[in-house]
């Protein structure tokens, strides 16, 4: 049962991959998931009454390990698509001109935090894909 199991996974890990292999998908996901984010993010506000900037650490001091946890994942799949330093980079600055644009439009509050967090989201989603593609490679070598 176990060695069903673990076949089982090692075929969906390899679908995966296969899909992302290719720079056309990872290109058009990568676009896809950008805008996802941003209409989370900035489109899906409103325009408040006033500018709200919070300085650094303010989520982690108001104890808010909910927006930093949601914070990091919703950047884990631009990390992942993209598997690099450029991506990082990529991840780093459209979290700034979201940050931006919310201190700009009035749509919400303005957090380093958020710029920190999502970074550091798109830094995992760049080490778990590192990750599956050595399970996949030692999975093809056996």
């Amino acid at each position: 049962m176990f060695e069903e199991i673990k076949a089982e996974a090692a075929n969906a890990i390899e679908s995966a991959v296969k899909v992302i292999r290719t720079k056309k998908s990872q290109k058009i996901l990568t676009v896809v998931y950008v805008i996802v984010i941003l209409y989370i993010t900035v489109c899906s506000r409103t325009p408040g009454s006033e500018r709200i900037f919070k300085g650094l650490f303010w989520e982690y001091q108001n104890n808010m390990w909910n927006n930093v946890l949601l914070n990091m994942l919703l950047f884990v799949p631009l990390g992942f698509l993209s598997g690099n330093m450029r991506g990082v980079i990529a991840g780093f600055l459209i979290s700034l001109g979201i940050e931006v644009t919310q201190f700009i439009g009035v749509l919400g509050f303005c957090e380093i935090d958020d710029v920190l967090n999502n970074t550091v989201g798109t830094v995992f989603g760049v080490i778990l894909r590192r990750i599956l593609q050595k399970i996949m490679n030692s999975l093809e070598s056996s």
